[in-house]
């Protein structure tokens, strides 16, 4: 057991180096995994950092591209917030047995109303924890679905549909 001691200290340095390589590695999103995406009745185009864009007069739907398990995942709390919008009314609602988060967005007198999810064509979640340990046991990345829209009534409708119908093929 002493033997194993001493070993401790010269094996925490090496750990931390190899960990911090890890995380200064760039990360290229996986766009080719969400080539096959289309949803009818929405214009498609994608961002310059690989989201896949969807957007008609009624709704906008982002779908990001998987991330690795350490990676950060793109949180719409964040995108919308920097996009000058706050967050209110932060709830997790049930669709189909499977939670997802919705939330009212609210920019001078805008009011947009959105919900998201973590997808990786065979589960749904949004337990960060979940999806970030289901990838480190080698099953598929998760991406981020995100579903906007302007009337709320709408909101739930449009993300049944998105999860029911837009088949996500596993990520690479």
């Amino acid at each position: 057991m002493k033997k194993i001691l001493v070993f401790i200290p010269y094996l925490l340095p090496i750990l931390l180096i190899v960990t911090g390589w890890q995380f200064r590695q760039t990360h290229t999103p996986n766009v080719a995994g969400l080539a096959h995406i289309s949803i009818p009745g929405f214009q498609q185009s994608q961002t310059e950092n690989g989201m896949l864009k969807f957007e008609n007069e009624d709704a906008l739907i982002y779908i990001k591209p998987a991330v690795k398990a350490f990676q950060g995942s793109h949180d719409p709390r964040i995108c919308w917030s920097g996009s000058g919008y706050e967050f209110t009314k932060i709830t997790k609602t049930t669709i189909d047995d499977t939670k997802i988060y919705t939330a009212l967005l609210t920019k001078g007198n805008d009011q947009l109303h959105t919900a998201w999810w973590f997808d990786n064509g065979d589960m749904q979640t949004i337990d960060e924890w979940q999806w970030r340990w289901t990838t480190l046991s080698g099953k598929s990345g998760f991406r981020l679905v995100n579903v906007t829209t302007a009337r709320q009534e709408d909101l739930l409708m449009l993300s049944k549909n998105v999860m029911r119908n837009v088949m996500l093929v596993p990520a690479e």
